[in-house]
């Protein structure tokens, strides 16, 4: 498989191209596993931030699996796409300690893989964000011009197993605050997700110094896989 990375603001034809494939198999990818006509085709607004970068993996010309990072840069005060949609996730009461404003932060999302890659689905996932968790500590992929202090993202339970398989390949400190449940629900299913935080800086502070022992996170490299049938992946 070949990786790329593309920026939404590339106009080339080629860009384009791969770009119109992603959206194509995250509308397929998103409805398949919902049963319904969820997710929009094309663009959606964040899609059309030029700052916006995806890491895909093409195979035999086609994208199969990939994900998009959603930046916030220092000074803006623009909430993340997760605090929009789930108000419960909030990064200044998760970073209670420091100035969120000021930090250079991703947001991981869209992470999908091609339906009719059923049996290779897995390993598909994790090699993707395997690939963006080398990205980011290599310094390929930046905030702009700067270095990223934190990756925030929401996940069940077994919907964390992928990155947790990720993060065996590609080491990279976090923690996964299972004390700040967010609730997604609708008429069709329920899923409780959890916040997760992740930092390629070495000794990045995920909690105030007041609540480091309180056990209100779990340090990612503690974090167990869970077992097959014990909850719902969201």
């Amino acid at each position: 498989m070949q990786r790329i990375i593309v920026q939404a603001g590339d106009t080339s034809a080629e860009a384009v191209a791969l770009k119109k494939q992603y959206y194509n198999l995250r509308t397929r990818a998103f409805n398949a596993c919902w049963g319904e006509l969820l997710y929009p085709e094309g663009p959606d607004e964040y899609d059309k931030k030029a700052e916006t970068t995806y890491v895909l993996y093409r195979e035999d010309g086609q994208v199969i699996t990939g994900l998009r990072l959603l930046f916030h840069r220092p000074g803006s005060e623009e909430k993340t796409w997760c605090e929009i949609k789930h108000p419960d996730f909030d990064l200044r009461e998760l970073l209670p300690h420091l100035d969120v404003n000021a930090l250079a932060y991703a947001e991981l999302s869209g992470l999908v893989v091609d339906p009719g890659q059923q049996r290779s689905g897995k390993k598909l996932g994790t090699q993707a964000l395997a690939g963006m968790l080398e990205l980011v500590n290599t310094g390929a992929i930046k905030n702009g011009d700067v270095p990223i202090d934190v990756i925030v993202l929401s996940a069940s339970k077994t919907g964390l197993t992928p990155m947790l398989r990720a993060l065996a390949t590609v080491p990279m400190a976090g923690i996964v605050r299972t004390d700040k449940i967010i609730r997604e629900e609708d008429q069709r299913f329920q899923t409780d997700l959890w916040p997760i935080l992740l930092s390629p800086k070495p000794g990045f502070q995920f909690l105030p110094p007041e609540l480091t022992d309180k056990g209100v996170g779990v340090p990612i490299e503690r974090f167990q896989e869970p077992e097959r049938g014990t909850a719902r992946g969201g």
